[in-house]
Parts: structure tokens; C-alpha cells; sequence
């Protein structure tokens, strides 16, 4: 799955979400500059990202 850094607005990829965490958010780094961020797994395992100051 790919995401955008909301810091560097880079995309990388993230392995694939189990159906089990749909639903939920985790602590991530971006691929590219590292910095830190959170993934949201939306019910339906749709993928978005998120700055941690927001």
C-alpha cells in the first residue's frame, strides 16, 4: 500500500494492513525522511497518514 508523508509529502510503501487492524491508528516513521507519523487504517483498510503535532 502507498501513503503520502505529510511532512515531506514523499510516497512510500507500506506492507500490506491485516484485516484485523482495520480500524485503528499506529506510530510510523516515514521511509524517506524519517520523521515520525501516524497511519490510520480506516474501517473499510482504506490508508491514510497523519502529523503527530496534529
Amino acid at each position: 500500500m502507498t501513503v503520502q508523508c505529510p511532512t515531506c509529502f514523499e510516497y512510500f510503501e507500506v506492507s500490506e494492513i491485516a484485516p484485523e487492524d482495520f480500524g485503528s491508528q499506529m506510530d510510523y516513521d516515514c521511509e524517506v525522511c524519517c520523521r515520525p507519523l501516524v497511519l490510520i487504517i480506516g474501517e473499510d483498510g482504506e490508508l491514510y497518514s497523519q502529523g503527530m503535532d496534529e
